[in-house]
This record gives C-alpha cells, sequence and structure tokens, in this order.
C-alpha cells in the first residue's frame, strides 16, 4: 500500500511516465497512470507483450485497447540509463530516459515491473534445498523436518504437470499457509495444489487464465522472473491441442491434452468462465465433443452448453 500511495503521489506531479515490464503489474501501471491522466510510454523489449501466456492475436487485442486509450507502445526499445537532475532543494528526481539505440524521452517517472523473485538468501547457508523457490512437500515442509515453507516462496509439485512450480497469486498462498500452519500446529495436513487462476482486467478487459495456457517454450522478454499475479503452471503443457474462438473483444482459448481440458482464457465475456473452471478442476473427459471443437469454425460456447446440458 505504501507504493501505491507513493505512485499516487508521484502521479499527480507527473506529466510523462515511462513503463517498463510485462505481465499483469505492468499493465496496471500503465492504465493506473492512464486513469490519473498521465501520458504513458509503454516500453517492451520483443514484439508483443506477455508472449510466454498469450498468442499473438489475444497480444494484440490488448495493444490495440491500450493505443486507444492513449498509451504509446515502444516496440523492441530498452532502457539504457535514466536521466535525473537536482530540484531547488538539491534533491535528484527523474527527468528523462535513454533507450539502448540512443533516443532520450523526456518523462518525470519510470516504473519497473519486470518480476518477482523469492528470497532464496533466506535459507542461504542451510540445508534447506532450494531450485527457483524454496522446495517443499505436499505437507509445506521443506527438506529439513520442522521446517515449512508456505506463499510466493514455496516450489510445489504441480499434479497437472508433475513439475515443482511457483505460484505468485493470494488465493494460494493462503491455502498453502493454512496448510503448513496445521502441520506446525501438530495437525497432519496435506496441500491439495487446485488448478491456478487468475481473474484479471487487462486493457478494461476482464480476463480469467485457468491452468495450463502458455508456452514454455517461449520467454518473456520483458520479465526478468515469474510476476505478480502469475503462474508456472500457465506455461506448463506445450504440446497439446489448442482451440480459439474470436470475435471483436471476446475471446475464449481452450488447452486440451489427453481427451482433458488443462487450460484456457477467457476474454471479455465470462460466461463460459465457470462451466469451464469446472471442466478444468474435474478433468473431464471432453473425448465425445473433440471433433466439434477441431470444427474450423468452431462456437466454443455452444459446443460447451450442449455438453453440460447432457449432463457430462
Amino acid at each position: 500500500m505504501d507504493d501505491a500511495r507513493r505512485i499516487l503521489r508521484l502521479a499527480r506531479k507527473a506529466k510523462t511516465a515511462v513503463v517498463v515490464g510485462g505481465g499483469i503489474t505492468a499493465l496496471e501501471l500503465v492504465e493506473g497512470l492512464r486513469a490519473q491522466g498521465v501520458r504513458v510510454h509503454y516500453f517492451l523489449r520483443r514484439d508483443r507483450f506477455w508472449s510466454s501466456v498469450l498468442t499473438p492475436e489475444e497480444s494484440r487485442l490488448i495493444e490495440r485497447r491500450l493505443t486507444h486509450e492513449g498509451v504509446q507502445i515502444h516496440y523492441r526499445t530498452e532502457i539504457a540509463r535514466i536521466l535525473g537532475k537536482k530540484d531547488w532543494r538539491g534533491r535528484v528526481k527523474v527527468a528523462a530516459v535513454e533507450t539502448k539505440d540512443g533516443k532520450r524521452l523526456r518523462c518525470q517517472m519510470v516504473a519497473v515491473a519486470i518480476g518477482v523473485r523469492p528470497r532464496l538468501e533466506l535459507v542461504a547457508d542451510t540445508p534447506i534445498q532450494t531450485d527457483r523457490g524454496i522446495l517443499v512437500n505436499d505437507r509445506m515442509e521443506t527438506s529439513v523436518p520442522g521446517v515449512y515453507a508456505a506463499g510466493d516462496v514455496a516450489q510445489v509439485v504441480d499434479p497437472l504437470t508433475g513439475q515443482a512450480q511457483l505460484d505468485i497469486l493470494w488465493p494460494v498462498a493462503v491455502a498453502q499457509g493454512r496448510a503448513a500452519g496445521a502441520n506446525m500446529a501438530g495437525l497432519p495436513t496435506v496441500y491439495r495444489k487446485g488448478v491456478p487462476l487468475n481473474v484479471t482486467r487487462l486493457a478494461g478487459l476482464v480476463v480469467t487464465l485457468i491452468g495450463a495456457v502458455g508456452r514454455r517454450r517461449e520467454p518473456d522478454g520483458d520479465l526478468v522472473t515469474i510476476a505478480r499475479g502469475d503462474s508456472e503452471v500457465w506455461r506448463g503443457i506445450p504440446d497439446a491441442l489448442v482451440v480459439h474462438d474470436e470475435h471483436e473483444v471476446n475471446h475464449q482459448r481452450l488447452v486440451i491434452k489427453d481427451d482433458r481440458l488443462v487450460g484456457a482464457i477467457i476474454i471479455g465475456d465470462q460466461t463460459l468462465s465457470p462451466l469451464i473452471q469446472r471442466l478444468i478442476a474435474d478433468q473431464v473427459d471432453i473425448g465425445p465433443i473433440l471433433p466439434a471443437l477441431r470444427s474450423p469454425h468452431v462456437h466454443i460456447a455452444e459446443v460447451l452448453h450442449r455438453f453440460a446440458q447432457n449432463g457430462r
């Protein structure tokens, strides 16, 4: 909250801001600053937004709406240095940024959202095993008996992918904390990892991300590590059938593996969201409707609603 209040104070005095980074937090900064009347330049290191999770079509949908809101997007642009100047009190304030190709852009704010990194220094020089986070078992216990970890720092085996993953999601942190606390108090409790889900707003559109939807093989150039409100599981299953149903602002993408839904992105109209969440969480066999979903002009909503009405 302190950071948010400070950003608001700075935004009241700033005319122009530069935002660097990817994922949900970067978009929240971009849109929040625009809402305060600040002119925003958004720097992307590659050629589209959040490439490790979104398809090119989904990225372009978000980018078009940002541009319509007055955001100026700079593709393949990186900051070389931030330039400052002293005010009448002798305090150094942001005056401009210089890009790696030598251009200068005057601004009064620079916001950076390039991901979060678990504080592994907390367990440095201890026997506790780590990877990208602190490795834990299904009771949230580390490799040292009686020592537990939960939340953004904990790396837990995901049943969908079979790999230890990080989830930077509030509901996940709460559930892990409850399991760790119960075990610490002497009540044996297994943490049952559910399907990662986040409902957010990107460029004014409600976006729901469920399960494995991204591309592990396509790194995101705008994130150094995982972003807040993100899950590594979203990038977990690259070799799967992908089905799209796209309209001007409403979009659904299903990821299917072994006759099961393993992930989905729903943008705009959220009518299908509860049904898709249930199909993924319960690992319902959708083999009977795969031919319909594979058709070139599929209407996903119609196919899934008929499937549900038939008692599946």
